[in-house]
């Protein structure tokens, strides 16, 4: 993604830091100017992400810890109904009418189903 917007900003101009993934699920910080990044995004070449926190899930045979990227897995408001003190949210896989559902949680009940599940 080459784009030229002068000399002047790229010397000059804001800079921002960009975490991007690498291909083993690591990170690498990239700093980029703030007017290029604003252009990217207004052309829909890049978007931000949200930020990522741990969903704790009980499935159907076993319980998980999975990350979740608020504003893409989960959105901002129910994010913030849900999460704990520690900004953990709790959910539940279930199947209902054949089809495979998520249910959310307080983590106080969640834990009372996992007792009761045994896992």
């Amino acid at each position: 993604m080459k784009t030229s917007l002068g000399l002047i900003d790229k010397l000059f101009g804001k800079k921002i830091t960009l975490e991007l993934p690498k291909s083993d699920g690591s990170k690498r910080k990239v700093i980029v100017s703030k007017k290029w990044f604003d252009k990217m995004k207004s052309e829909g070449k890049i978007q931000e992400a949200g930020f990522v926190v741990t969903m704790h899930m009980m499935g159907i045979h076993k319980y998980e810890k999975e990350k979740w990227i608020v504003g893409q897995d989960i959105n901002e408001e129910t994010y913030l109904k849900f999460k704990d003190s520690s900004g953990d949210i709790y959910g539940i896989r279930y199947y209902k009418d054949g089809k495979l559902e998520i249910g959310l949680s307080s983590k106080e009940k969640w834990l009372e189903a996992r007792k009761e599940i045994g896992y």
